[in-house]
């Protein structure tokens, strides 16, 4: 039972390590935490496009679902590499994509609060404040792309550095209190043998 217990704190406090690392990284350097993680999604989808090409060709079976395996697995790879290439063009294009999507929510958030208008509802315009901060939210996205990547990597290491510190305090008040109930177990099974 003990050593299922020391393996288990061994591995909850690698995984807080690196959750804390990981964390002061994306807190300190966003723009490198975001050019690495878009490098690493680059060279995995490479690697499915690549691997989809190479198994039509190692099992050379005919037909069209063969045929569209290959073809799919092709312009995978060619996403892979236009993504490797672009990695800072992407990584502005995200936001922008969130962004477009909250504005158009704000935007239909706003003929929605038309409708309540009309309607003379005694508090149209709660909502309305909630669809105008939701059409800023995605300006916001789509022309400070770059300081919404940066901030959301910076939220994301905060997040991890939590991750990390709440994991480490966990573990340690959990593996005392095993420790001290498995000697108390101990000791009560001494007693008893005397």
């Amino acid at each position: 039972m003990m050593d299922f217990i020391r393996r288990m704190k061994q591995n909850i406090v690698a995984d807080a390590i690196v959750c804390l690392v990981i964390g002061a990284v994306m807190l300190f350097w966003p723009g490198f935490s975001a050019e690495l993680l878009c490098t690493v999604i680059a060279w995995m989808v490479i690697l499915v496009g690549a691997f989809m090409v190479i198994d039509f060709f190692a099992k050379r079976e005919e037909g069209f679902y063969s045929g569209m395996i290959l073809g799919i697995g092709g312009i995978i790879t060619v996403f892979g590499i236009i993504l490797l290439t672009h990695v800072n063009s992407f990584i502005l294009f995200i936001p922008k994509i969130f962004g477009i999507v909250i504005l158009v929510s704000g935007v239909m958030n706003l003929a929605q609060v038309i409708a309540l208008g009309t309607r003379k509802d005694r508090y149209w315009y709660v909502p309305l404040i909630f669809a105008l901060i939701t059409v800023l939210i995605g300006v916001v996205f789509l022309t400070r792309s770059g300081i919404v990547t940066r901030t959301f990597i910076r939220i994301m290491g905060v997040c991890l550095i939590y991750n990390g510190i709440s994991d480490l305090w966990t573990i340690t008040r959990v593996s005392k209190y095993l420790k001290e109930e498995m000697q108390e177990k101990n000791a009560v099974d001494t007693t008893y043998r005397e």
